[in-house]
């Protein structure tokens, strides 16, 4: 699984996670019990939010290249096929 999928997945859990995080807060400000569930529900609030820049950062859209630079990297790569006129005609 490549860091793109990874990302994306976690752009989609952060905020359910908050949610989870600050019901928990709420729930445990209301009635009173335990402080450290309270704690823990900020400590989740906190890693939701960081995952969410984290992710927002290593996604965001990087400068668009010429299309001479992306003939020339997939060309580096093999995903472009050779110019024309350069080998045989017809595979012979």
């Amino acid at each position: 699984m490549n860091r793109r999928r990874a990302c994306l997945a976690a752009l989609i859990l952060a905020p359910w996670l908050a949610f989870a995080g600050a019901a928990l807060v709420g729930y445990e400000l209301l009635t009173g019990h335990r402080l450290l569930r309270m704690a823990a529900g900020c400590a989740v609030l906190v890693v939701a939010f960081e995952v969410g820049v984290a992710t927002y950062r290593f996604l965001k859209s990087r400068p668009v290249l010429s299309r001479a630079e992306a003939v020339g990297r997939l060309r580096g790569r093999g995903w472009w096929p050779p110019a024309p006129g350069v080998g045989p005609p017809f595979g012979a």
